[in-house]
């Protein structure tokens, strides 16, 4: 295949495009929407053997039952029609959570101190207490006392947001540990309720021969996000070290980590234009796009830099051959996979392979448009040492 030489003439202005796509998906990337994973909520799938189906039915069903946010996506594949219908967690359900996300670490400090304070009341009740025993029995009585009395609000938080969905709860606990398994009970057969009320929302007319319930709560939901948040910074911080190790230059290792910033940007502007949600899927899509775009970027750094051969401008354009050709091997691969989750309807398929085309796309012009030109600029600027 022959390439344009487009770094024959005046390159300084193919950065234009870039940053011009750059801008571009700043703008869309806010409007990128959030996956279940990543806000919490319940993702109902549903395969249905019609060819036409009514989602309005089923919306109108889930708001019956107090469900405030609702999206239904509709997508015909070889079978029939799939329907996905995302929705908002149940109030109830989240501060019940939230209570226990209080109520368990206090439950097994209030243990740890418990065989404590009753050895020290029967030393106490024997009379064989010293005053140390009786100094130990004051400081974890009170420490105990303090957690009890917590634990007793904040069960009594559970049970009556439990008792929305449930009906009456019996408060039939003498002491902590039958309040935490009243706790326990009560909490699951709460999300059994609700669960059983939702799958109740598909509406009979609708046939399905499968579905699937995902329900991601928002405790879980906030561990994910910290944890992809952890990894970002982990996989931006070793790439800067390593690449400044390599190139032990200023300029051509910001060249390469602004190229590889430009390719995640313009993929996630993309994800933002299209509806393409923020899930695990997607998220794990953009950490290859981020090592992928690396090594085209370098690639076209070491190339252009260490070798001595003809122009710095000809050796940027070989290098171009070798890195497009890579990027539209990998392009036809997950363009065929895309085609794939068109008619297989698999989510995680879809995300994977619409961020990865998108990427792949802003690569080739993130590094043949943005990086190559900063990198002949840096090497023409030095005389072409």
């Amino acid at each position: 295949m022959d390439f344009p030489d487009l770094y024959a003439g005046d390159y300084k202005k193919l950065v234009i495009l870039p940053l011009a796509l750059i801008l571009l998906s700043l703008f869309f990337i806010p409007k990128i929407p959030a996956g279940v994973e990543l806000k919490g909520g319940i993702l109902i799938t549903i395969q249905t053997n019609e060819r036409v189906v009514d989602e309005a039915e089923l919306e109108a069903n889930l708001r019956a039952i107090g469900v405030k946010e609702v999206s239904i996506e509709k997508y015909p594949n070889p079978t029939g029609v799939v329907l996905e219908a995302q929705i908002s967690q149940n109030d109830r359900l989240a501060s019940a959570e939230t209570s226990i996300k209080q109520f368990f670490p206090k439950y097994e400090d209030a243990s740890r101190l418990e065989p404590f304070v009753q050895e020290l009341e029967r030393l106490q009740a024997s009379g064989r207490a010293t005053q140390d025993d009786l100094a130990r029995l004051a400081l974890y009585k009170s420490q105990y006392d303090s957690e009890k009395a917590d634990l007793y609000v904040l069960g009594e938080n559970v049970l009556r947001d439990c008792e929305e969905l449930t009906g009456p709860i019996p408060r039939n606990y003498s002491d902590l540990h039958e309040l935490d398994k009243i706790v326990r009970a009560s909490f699951s057969k709460a999300k059994e309720t609700y669960r059983a009320k939702v799958l109740q929302a598909i509406p009979p007319s609708l046939s399905h021969a499968s579905y699937s319930f995902n329900d991601v709560s928002p405790s879980l939901s906030s561990f994910f996000l910290q944890k992809a948040v952890s990894v970002v910074i982990f996989a931006a911080v070793l790439s800067m070290v390593v690449v400044f190790i390599v190139f032990r230059s200023v300029i051509p290792s910001v060249a390469v980590l602004t190229g590889a910033a430009s390719d995640i940007i313009i993929a996630m502007g993309a994800m933002g234009l299209f509806g393409i949600p923020l899930t695990l899927s997607s998220f794990a899509a953009l950490l290859m796009l981020i090592g992928f775009s690396l090594d085209t970027d370098v690639l076209l750094t070491i190339r252009t830099l260490k070798r001595s051969e003809g122009t710095a401008r000809q050796r940027a354009r070989e290098t171009m051959k070798t890195g497009v050709t890579m990027s539209l091997a990998a392009l036809t691969v997950f363009a065929s996979l895309l085609l794939l989750s068109f008619f297989v309807r698999i989510p995680t398929y879809y995300q994977i392979a619409a961020v990865a085309v998108c990427g792949l796309i802003g690569d080739i012009i993130a590094t043949w448009f943005f990086n190559a030109p900063i990198v002949l600029w840096y090497i023409e600027r030095k005389g072409g040492k």
